[in-house]
């Protein structure tokens, strides 16, 4: 019998019934895990149906989480199920291959941005051109010609700006 459901008993292996016997169908949610709906007293609770077996045979753990000995997430056998820490959980999930570790993101110059193609790198690192001189970044080229950042990106994305004898744009 399930805490505050009278009416629903879950079994070692996570199967769970109503009192008069029938199977309660679970649903599979959006992160991998069984779940299932349960109704008492006219409103209705969503559960994990590895929480149920976990606090039903093995006791509620305050700041606990459950973790699945195998790394299968619909395995919800009770031999399969124990109470750890957040962080034993992330490292189990890493020790079994369920989890890559953290890799630090490196820091690539506008220039190697450039010349990845354009399915690997999403936003389009722009090449700007004033007086036949190429420039990687806005800001190279502003102090290299004494005016703002600004100025350069105002003056590359309309054509109403005054040039002021200096030719400026994206190059190509």
């Amino acid at each position: 019998m399930l805490i505050g459901f009278p009416k629903y008993t879950v079994s070692k292996t996570g199967i769970v019934k109503n009192k008069k016997g029938r199977k309660i169908s679970p649903f599979l949610d959006k992160t991998g895990y069984l779940r299932l709906e349960l109704w008492s007293h006219g409103k209705v609770r969503k559960f994990s149906i590895h929480r149920l077996v976990a606090e039903t045979y093995l006791g509620f753990k305050k700041d606990l989480v459950i973790n699945h000995k195998n790394g299968i997430k619909t395995d919800n056998n009770i031999d399969n199920l124990e109470w750890v820490t957040r962080s034993e959980n992330q490292l189990h999930a890493y020790r079994i291959g369920l989890q890559k570790g953290y890799k630090k993101p490196t820091k690539m110059s506008p220039e190697h941005k450039s010349k990845l193609c354009g399915s690997r790198w999403i936003k389009e690192t722009h090449i700007y051109k004033i007086n036949n001189d190429v420039f990687f970044t806005s800001e190279k080229a502003a102090s290299k010609n004494k005016i703002s950042r600004q100025t350069v990106l105002n003056r590359c994305k309309s054509t109403k700006w005054p040039r002021w004898g200096r030719e400026v744009s994206y190059a190509k």
